[in-house]
């Protein structure tokens, strides 16, 4: 099921097929470098696409459950990345969101597209306060592209969770519900 349309991509709920993309694009060294928990990826994606992704749609609420969705190229249905939000460790009224996409389609905005994309969706729907995402400090590009969309520099966070065998520095991020 297809959730948001933008100029050049769909956002959509994972598939059965996604599962070898998924595998394929998170087996590169690019994803593994700045996400780790994601290297193991081929041992748990069909799974996570069976049931972990498809518990968040049914619950249909970030503040309960984390909803991700596959980011699918338009005009070629091509799966370039993934984008979810939900609140783990946010305040009452903000959720958080996370995103990549493949090494081969950086650098075309379409990370910037679907993030603002589903910022607007996340203010409309449920209308939160508040997104926040925590993106490492050397990761100048994810950082522009929150920054594009409208996220403010927060704070650094060290963090020692996501793989990591050292503690990571983390900047959070937050962009505001422009209605409230």
């Amino acid at each position: 099921m297809e959730l948001l349309q933008t100029e050049r991509l769909i956002l959509r709920q994972w598939q059965e097929s996604d599962v070898q993309p998924l595998i394929d694009m998170t087996s590169t060294e690019h994803i593994a470098y700045w996400l780790p928990e994601w290297a193991s990826c081929s041992e748990w994606a069909r799974p996570w696409i069976q049931n972990r992704t498809k518990k968040g749609y049914e619950i249909n609420n970030p503040m309960e459950y984390f909803m991700t969705w596959a980011i699918v190229l338009k005009e070629s249905n091509k799966l370039i990345g993934m984008i979810n939000v939900g609140s783990d460790e946010f305040d009452k009224k903000e959720v958080g969101t996370g995103y990549f996409i493949d090494m081969k389609y950086e650098n075309h905005g379409y990370a910037t597209e679907a993030l603002k994309a589903l910022c607007d969706y996340v203010f409309n729907t449920f209308h939160y306060d508040h997104i926040a995402t925590m993106i490492q400090s050397n990761n100048a590009a994810s950082i522009a592209v929150a920054q594009k969309v409208g996220f403010q520099y927060v704070e650094d966070i060290t963090s020692g969770s996501g793989g990591f065998e050292e503690p990571v520095i983390q900047k959070l991020f937050r962009v505001a519900n422009p209605a409230v």
